[in-house]
């Protein structure tokens, strides 16, 4: 992201499209209710996400944080920008 143009900078991290340009970024961000956690654990540039890709990085996300960093999710909140 160019905080000057306030435009993405950057290509896909896909084999199959090395030269397609990103346009958009999903990002998992963690805020905890009861402490101060507040952080991102997943960064993928996209230039379309498709429903599944979402699903399956989602659910990957919360089975991480859970199984192995002993935390316990209550909600999540999908913004798309």
């Amino acid at each position: 992201y160019d905080v000057r143009s306030g435009e993405m900078v950057g290509f896909l991290n896909r084999e199959e499209s090395q030269e397609e340009l990103a346009t958009h970024v999903l990002c998992f961000y963690i805020v905890g209710l009861n402490s101060d956690l507040s952080m991102c654990i997943g960064f993928f540039p996209t230039h379309n996400a498709s429903a599944s890709d979402i699903y399956s990085k989602l659910w990957n996300a919360i089975g991480l944080l859970e199984k192995v960093c002993g935390l316990k999710v209550l909600l999540f909140k999908l913004l798309i920008l």
